[in-house]
């Protein structure tokens, strides 16, 4: 995963303690899910369940030492997350954001989004001062 941030010139919103904080507490709202062929995890996804309705998914991300023996492994792990969501009885499914207020949009992940059959919104951020 640090590979694929470094790619975009990112880092970590959250640390592993923090992500082991949330998996450890919200044990029914927060999973790490995986696509692994033997000892090698191909691609991950971390998904919330936020509500009895929606599913929110983070942090989708792709081994890419191994993208092409396993061409299409995160679209398979989306697309496995939308039918388990679905067949759940969720109505939304979140894929995240595709870009962060102040930033240029990364138009190669909103066309991977899209491509699903989505739809995007846009939000807008508010700010209070404490």
């Amino acid at each position: 995963m640090l590979k694929n941030l470094k790619k975009f010139n990112q880092s970590p919103t959250h640390t592993k303690t923090e992500l082991l904080y949330l998996l450890n507490n919200f044990r029914n709202n927060v999973q790490i899910n995986l696509l692994s062929v033997g000892d090698q995890h191909i691609a991950g996804l971390t998904k919330f369940i936020l509500n009895s309705s929606t599913v929110h998914i983070f942090y989708g991300s792709l081994n890419y030492n191994l993208i092409e023996e396993y061409k299409g492994a995160l679209k398979y792990l989306y697309k496995y997350e939308i039918q388990n969501a679905k067949k759940n009885g969720f109505d939304y499914f979140n894929f995240g954001v595709d870009v962060h207020y102040g930033n240029e949009p990364n138009d190669t992940l909103r066309k991977f989004k899209l491509g699903f059959g989505g739809i995007n919104t846009v939000r807008s951020s508010y700010f209070y001062e404490l």
